[in-house]
């Protein structure tokens, strides 16, 4: 064993280790934001909290998942009429796949077997949206082939959830009603009608039996647990309308992309408003880093991605994407159920995490130079 130890093998071994061990420390999760504008998509290594990669996607990207697991992102492309799969480890886009519609939303199952794209069927040389038909795409979520078609009413398509059981798909309609999709019949099953108005996005959290509805003045809380609905107003500060909207991983708070203020902040158990933070005029997106530590806010007019202390709720960073960035749907890996905010919050490990990486780095190369010291002496 220990000649083997002094051999050139177990030299390079040792280096392959401590490379590995470099590397590790920039590993995943990563958040993928597409640019409308420039059609592609910025990768942010969350670790670093910087773009690491820039890739080309269809025109006019607008809709975007990450797989429960990260390994995987789908973005749908507006005017490109298609769907995009990005490898969450290697960083590069699988496929492209054109589509029949103009999609405007999208989400995977937790099973990553099924996508689900919502959008309207306008003609190719059509830029605006009129009263074409909306449909909800039901694909297999690697070859993205088409599995099944959902007839929506006209104004449907804005916004795309899956249930945690995978059992029903949300889709808002309009300004006031969600339809209900079965996924064992890939069917309608039910429209609700919310009070909220200017119905933008909508999540479930930790609890299965609860869904969330934001829309201009309410963030309306939806008991599933029963065949009929129960709502729950939390009722927000005067304001515009709300573009995305995030739990916390213990369900405790709602983080909300409110137009002309930038992240809204509310107790789901008091129902009241604990801050607010300004990031943007006009933020498009808002995600949870998975440890919980950090909130992300995409600022479609400032061309960046605002970096917020979870415990602070305080802008740490700010991150310049590409041009006109919109983050509709879930960007980043949802944290796990349960997590928590990271118990180290130092200025240091929040603000420059970056240091954190370097000094992880230099320690493995050390340990790698002192044992091939020791066993060179030998």
């Amino acid at each position: 064993m220990l000649r083997w130890l002094r051999s050139e093998k177990a030299r390079r071994f040792l280096i392959l280790c401590g490379t590995c061990v470099c590397m590790g420390v920039h590993a995943e999760p990563f958040a993928f934001v597409p640019n409308m504008e420039d059609s592609t998509v910025s990768v942010i290594d969350l670790a670093s909290d910087s773009v690491v990669k820039t890739l080309a996607v269809g025109e006019r990207p607008i809709g975007v998942t990450v797989a429960n697991d990260g390994s995987k992102a789908y973005v749908a492309s507006l005017v490109g009429r298609s769907v995009s799969v990005i490898d969450g480890r290697n960083l590069d886009v699988l496929i492209t796949k054109p589509l029949d519609i103009s999609p405007k939303s999208i989400a995977v199952n937790s099973t990553q077997s099924r996508l689900y794209v919502a959008g309207r069927r306008v003609p190719v040389s059509q830029t605006q949206f009129g009263n074409e038909p909306a449909v909800l795409l039901v694909l297999e979520a690697n070859t993205l082939a088409l599995l099944a078609e959902v007839p929506l009413e006209n104004t449907g398509g804005s916004n795309v959830a899956v249930s945690p059981d995978d059992s029903q798909v949300w889709v808002t309609q309009g300004s006031y009603a969600v339809a209900v999709v079965d996924t064992a019949r890939n069917a309608v099953s039910q429209v609700i009608t919310v009070q909220a108005g200017d119905l933008s996005p909508l999540t479930f959290g930790a609890d299965p039996r609860v869904a969330y509805v934001a829309g201009s003045s309410n963030l309306i809380a939806v008991d599933v647990s029963s065949g009929l609905p129960k709502f729950q107003n939390t009722h927000m500060m005067a304001g515009r309308g709300s573009s995305g909207v995030a739990l916390s991983a213990d369900g405790e708070r709602a983080y909300l992309a409110r137009e002309g203020l930038g992240l809204d902040v509310y107790g789901l158990d008091d129902q009241k408003r604990v801050s607010f933070v300004r990031t943007g005029e006009h933020p498009s997106g808002v995600a949870v880093h998975p440890d919980g530590s950090r909130i992300y806010v995409v600022n479609e007019t400032e061309d960046s991605v605002a970096v917020v202390d979870a415990k602070t709720l305080a802008v740490v960073n700010t991150i310049r994407v590409g041009k006109q960035p919109v983050g509709r749907g879930r960007f980043i890996q949802p944290p796990k159920p349960g997590a928590a905010v990271a118990a180290v919050a130092s200025v240091v490990s929040v603000r420059k995490p970056w240091i954190w990486n370097i000094a992880l780095g230099v320690i493995a190369l050390l340990a790698v130079f002192l044992v091939l010291r020791v066993f060179r002496s030998r």
